[in-house]
């Protein structure tokens, strides 16, 4: 009965000391339109909403421009992505790592496109 006791309380402690979340601001300068330009992107990983797996929203901020986005980084940490607002979007491939985001694909501001490779680095916010 001890072993018992004992081992619910290791399972139920340790996953009440997971990791919840994470924000990070990531920032690199890449070219846009034939000039190069600094985008910031956002990015908040956490629980998904049914609390089996992980979410990780995007916001990609140039200028005035907002894009937004969510990836399901539950088992991978590369796939498709879009990120979208009214005007503009992005659409591509993210690969996800530690300090680092990288986006490719294509990215249309105002129904205006231009290719996006770009390479992030990520500085963590709050763990």
């Amino acid at each position: 009965m001890k072993a018992i006791v004992l081992g619910l309380f290791v399972v139920l402690s340790s996953s009440a000391f997971a990791r919840d979340s994470q924000w990070s601001l990531c920032k690199t300068s890449t070219m846009i339109y034939e000039e190069k330009e600094t985008l910031l992107l956002n990015r908040y990983e956490h629980r998904s909403n049914d609390g089996m797996g992980r979410t990780t929203d995007l916001t990609l901020i140039f200028g005035g421009h907002l894009l937004t986005g969510a990836f399901d980084s539950t088992e991978v940490d590369t796939g498709a992505v879009t990120l979208s607002s009214e005007t503009s979007s992005f659409t591509g491939t993210i690969l996800l790592k530690n300090n680092a985001v990288q986006l490719r694909g294509t990215l249309s501001l105002d129904g205006a496109e231009t290719p996006l490779a770009s390479n992030f680095r990520c500085e963590v916010l709050r763990d």
